[in-house]
């Protein structure tokens, strides 16, 4: 009984020691004795990071913006050179504007509605177009519309008697015509009566003004207008500048 529980207990111990051995390499064979050697596992390398690839996104070249231009500039129109109308009359080109109409034109003018239909080929009731192309009578015309000179012209030379020839829409017709110097002082001066069809309309005046002799070219300003009746205040001026030869 005893040989047996002795052999139990052999076997247990040489088990327990056949566990034991292969823990008992803590050193290799250079290590020295009590260095304690611990087992380092090899990390798993870090995974290397990668970016995940953007889109690419691609430009297109864009068409150049188109250069700026400057905006249409309003035009001055020099004033045509006065042409002959049917009759010899001398005319300009003028170039219907808003509300102008033959009758306006014509008061403005002192030429009759049928005359101004003459010199243009149309009918005495036709309805103007804006930017319509009209020929009118040259002529000084004061700023209202009551007085038109169309003889002499601005700038002509003349000598004395100074005829004056035109058209105005004055109080009773009557029409004063001045010459005045370089100064502005009278050298003479006249009146004459326009033959105005009725009140309000215009009428042809014709008047010769005698200039005393200077025996010599001068400049004069030719001063035509009409008196108000009530103060005497000058009217629908017109002056137009002269060369007077003697």
């Amino acid at each position: 009984m005893k040989e047996s529980s002795r052999g139990g207990v052999l076997v247990f111990l040489l088990s327990f020691a056949s566990l034991l051995a292969p823990a008992c390499i803590v050193a290799s064979e250079g290590a020295p004795r009590g260095t304690v050697v611990r087992l380092v596992t090899a990390t798993p390398p870090a995974a290397v990071a990668t970016s995940t690839p953007r889109p690419v996104t691609l430009l297109t070249p864009t068409s150049p913006l188109p250069a700026a231009t400057a905006g249409p500039t309003a035009a001055s129109l020099a004033s045509p050179a006065p042409t002959a109308a049917p009759g010899g009359q001398r005319t300009t080109t003028y170039t219907v504007q808003e509300g102008d109409t033959l009758f306006a034109l014509s008061r403005r003018t002192g030429v009759s509605v049928a005359e101004l239909a003459r010199m243009n080929g149309i009918a005495p009731d036709s309805i103007l177009r804006i930017g319509q192309q009209l020929q009118l009578p040259t002529g000084a015309s004061s700023t209202g519309p009551g007085i038109v000179v169309t003889s002499p012209e601005r700038g002509a030379t003349v000598r004395s008697p100074i005829v004056v020839q035109g058209s105005a829409s004055a109080f009773e017709g009557v029409v004063n015509v001045e010459v005045l110097d370089a100064g502005g002082v009278e050298l003479a001066r006249g009146s004459t009566t326009a033959s105005q069809p009725d009140a309000g309309q215009h009428g042809p005046f014709r008047a010769e003004i005698l200039v005393p002799a200077a025996g010599a070219t001068r400049q004069v300003t030719l001063r035509v207008f009409w008196r108000s009746p009530r103060d005497g205040t000058p009217m629908d001026e017109v002056r137009i500048p002269l060369t007077l030869v003697g």
